[in-house]
């Protein structure tokens, strides 16, 4: 009885000692995972890990796949480049290659997925790539905000 008096009291306690959490408060996570691996099939692409997954976005020709546990729907998501999908704070011919391995050499999927989304239609297909070539080379519009 004592023992359960004293973990009443001591959850009290520790939930009276956090801090409510500010409008807007970011919380930076962490991921803990062990293992894992990969599942396909010629339509799908699945990548996970024991524990929690990697936070981030999965997305076949019908649907959209958003992981983890903390995830961010409305605006400050993770795009910040769109067309930047190797990462390096550049729009150039290497995001070309690094598209062209993902849409037709089962190739890592940008860590992004707004920046491999270059027109902001909410997939990344062929047109993405087309519109990266008239940008880089055919003085095309630049790829779309975030």
């Amino acid at each position: 009885m004592v023992k359960r008096i004293l973990l009443t009291l001591a959850a009290v306690l520790l939930c009276g000692a956090v801090p409510a959490m500010a409008a807007g408060e970011k919380i930076d996570w962490q991921v803990i995972a062990g293992g894992g691996g990969d599942g396909s099939s010629t339509s799908y692409r699945l990548s996970g890990t024991v524990g929690q997954t990697a936070v981030g976005a999965g997305t076949s020709t019908s649907y959209n796949l958003y992981q983890g546990y903390w995830q961010d729907f409305g605006s400050g998501g993770c795009c910040v480049l769109r067309g930047d999908l190797n990462g390096d704070a550049k729009v150039i011919v290497s995001d070309l290659t690094f598209m062209v391995n993902y849409l037709f050499k089962a190739g890592v999927a940008p860590s992004c997925f707004e920046h491999g989304d270059v027109n902001a239609d909410a997939k990344i297909i062929v047109s993405d790539l087309t519109y990266l070539v008239n940008y880089l080379f055919k003085a095309g519009p630049a790829p779309l905000a975030c």
